[in-house]
């Protein structure tokens, strides 16, 4: 009888032993430490994956690009081949080719520089603080003044090469004579400026550019 009572009290003793091995909770623990970690069943750490959602972001600041596409002198013309219900005039027209090529940049309200005789390309524009690439790169410091690096397309790449862009503008931001005929003619001349300037250059290059290039593009700034 003793020996029966000595088993039975050893039996209890093993089976209220908190290190015992056979403890049926310790595999339920081990998958709540595996789960709780960030790694375990996405591969990588959750910080991480957030800071990589959010790389593509907007630039910030107001943005300015020059047009992937060249247009003759007539932009009323060029506005209408883009929008056929399109009835401004030669500023609006322009400003009507800016925000088809918007779409190329991520949207956004853009007015052209370029300026008709008694309305100055400089006036045009409300806020005349600094501008930046579609890619964020700081471009202008100021409306009006000369760009810091080569004017960007929308895409945000300066391509090398002179790329002539209508304006119609002087450096002081002010209005030419020439201007083919206020953006309607593509038989007349134009002042045209040069995208890769970083002097007065970049408004102000050619004084007599023929208004029948087709190859001529045009400043998008947001505004």
């Amino acid at each position: 009888m003793r020996s029966r009572h000595a088993w039975l009290l050893c039996a209890t003793l093993v089976a209220c032993d908190p290190f015992s091995t056979s403890d049926p909770a310790a595999p339920a623990e081990a998958g709540v430490e595996d789960a709780a970690r960030p790694d375990a069943a996405t591969g990588g750490g959750g910080d991480a994956a957030v800071d990589a959602g959010n790389a593509d972001v907007a630039p910030k600041g107001k943005r300015v690009f020059v047009t992937a596409a060249g247009y003759g002198g007539n932009l009323v013309q060029a506005a209408k081949t883009i929008d056929a219900s399109f009835a401004g005039d030669g500023l609006a027209a322009a400003d009507r080719i800016c925000k088809a090529e918007a779409a190329i940049a991520g949207g956004g309200s853009y007015k052209a520089w370029i300026s008709v005789v008694g309305r100055s390309a400089i006036d045009r524009f409300t806020d005349k603080g600094p501008r930046v690439s579609t890619t964020g790169a700081r471009i202008l410091d100021a409306v009006g003044k000369p760009p810091l690096v080569a004017v960007p397309g929308p895409d945000g790449k300066a391509s090398g090469g002179e790329r002539l862009v209508w304006t119609g503008t002087l450096s002081n931001g002010g209005p030419a004579a020439a201007n083919c005929e206020s953006w309607t003619s593509g038989s007349l001349i134009a002042i045209a400026g040069d995208a890769n300037a970083t002097d007065k250059n970049w408004t102000e290059s050619r004084y007599a550019h023929q208004c029948g290039n087709a190859d001529v593009h045009l400043y998008c700034l947001e505004d």
